[in-house]
């Protein structure tokens, strides 16, 4: 229970602006984080059974939500315990003890401190050039980026691990070189890792991200052979739609249409997304497709914003068509979560094209409210919250827009 306490109390410290469902989400995502990190210490524990009482003072600190005290113990034990033992039974200490102190420092809300432990820990597999070896820390790195990415998702920050997931990510670069696959993939890993972070920031900063990122994914683009890997090509080409998405974005406040500027990252996004969708359908891949589909449909309700008349109405049309499509495979039944996620594009396109004007042809206002109640009916079979926030929000435009059904 004080673990519990604990941890609502950061997340009303750390989130005073959420609403009171979202706060609900957040311990949850937080208390199934504090179970990894139980699984963490346990395992540290394990492996430093020489230093039983040092192990016992981790678990109970934790169990009393005091973490600060977790690092205190876990501390001694990664230096005491195993002196006498080997350098590999030191070193796989080294790494869960690191391991678990990351997990910790997350649960914290200290992203910048568990890059910190993530990196020691990698430093703990010591010298051995096997390849066993060297694929267990390659996965250890990419484990770490994959977490920060994670927390940063659900928890937000400031994204000042970004320069030692960097590290992490090129020191498995090097190490995969003389494959291209290989390396094209821990390529992908540092873009989605810029990308990230280039959410956490605003202005110039996130723009500087996104730009790194899309330029990480072109070379991906090139590394991934399009004849001999198509697939991920085709992923490649996504992401890159998904960064110039974000630079498009970051530009809607701006004179969207200069040259040389902003503007032309709408296109460019765009036109990423398109090619990505061939490839996928050339080869079959139902699921990416349906994912990018909904992708260039989200594109295009926002771009409607900095468009006028028929070009903003074609572009609304346009996401409704690109968002139906992917329903047809991310259906209700199959991905709900996916489903309704897109379902909410496709509501808030034909309030914004009602806006524009309807027509005794394509009434969008009524149709609108048939996918809102649809999305209603179905988030009453699940608990979901904080979507069920997100549709209501749509429910209010839809009566600002005058009508009310």
């Amino acid at each position: 229970m004080a673990l519990l306490g604990f941890l609502a109390d950061r997340v009303a410290a750390d989130h005073a602006d959420v609403t009171d469902a979202e706060r609900r989400v957040l311990v949850a995502c937080m208390f199934e984080d504090a179970k990894r990190v139980w699984q963490m210490i346990d395992q540290a524990v394990t492996l430093g059974c020489d230093a039983a009482d040092l192990g016992d003072a981790a678990a109970m600190a934790f169990r009393q939500g005091d973490l600060e005290a977790v690092h205190v113990a876990l501390a001694l034990l990664e230096n005491d315990a195993g002196k006498e033992g080997s350098d590999e039974f030191r070193g796989d200490l080294g790494v869960a003890v690191r391991e678990a102190r990351a997990e910790t420092a997350m649960l914290q809300g200290r992203p910048d401190e568990a890059i910190h432990h993530w990196s020691a820990g990698a430093a703990c597999f010591g010298e051995s050039k096997s390849e066993q070896d060297l694929i267990e820390v390659a996965k250890f790195r990419s484990l770490a980026v994959h977490r920060l990415m994670q927390f940063s998702e659900v928890f937000g920050g400031d994204g000042g691990w970004l320069p030692g997931a960097v590290d992490l990510c090129y020191a498995n670069m090097r190490e995969a070189e003389e494959d291209s696959w290989d390396a094209a993939a821990c390529r992908m890993q540092l873009g989605g890792a810029q990308l990230t972070a280039g959410k956490l920031k605003s202005g110039t900063d996130a723009q500087q991200l996104f730009m790194d990122a899309e330029y990480t994914f072109r070379i991906a683009t090139w590394e991934f052979d399009k004849d001999l890997f198509p697939e991920d090509w085709a992923e490649a080409r996504n992401a890159q739609g998904l960064a110039c998405a974000h630079l498009a974005f970051e530009s809607i406040e701006d004179d969207a249409h200069t040259p040389g500027r902003t503007g032309g990252y709408w296109s460019l996004a765009e036109g990423y997304y398109v090619e990505a969708l061939q490839m996928q359908a050339d080869i079959e891949l139902r699921l990416p497709w349906a994912k990018t589909s909904v992708n260039l449909g989200f594109l295009l309700l926002h771009r409607a914003r900095v468009e006028t008349g028929e070009r903003a109405a074609e572009c609304l049309d346009n996401a409704v068509i690109f968002c139906e499509r992917g329903q047809e495979i991310m259906t209700r039944e199959a991905h709900p979560s996916d489903w309704v996620g897109t379902q909410r594009i496709i509501i808030e396109a034909l309030i914004a094209r009602g806006d524009l004007g309807s027509s005794e042809t394509e009434p969008y206002s009524p149709r609108a409210l048939k996918e809102l109640n649809e999305a209603l009916d179905f988030l009453e079979t699940v608990d979901w919250p904080v979507v069920v926030e997100e549709v209501e929000r749509l429910r209010a435009m839809l009566e600002d827009s005058g009508f009310s059904g």
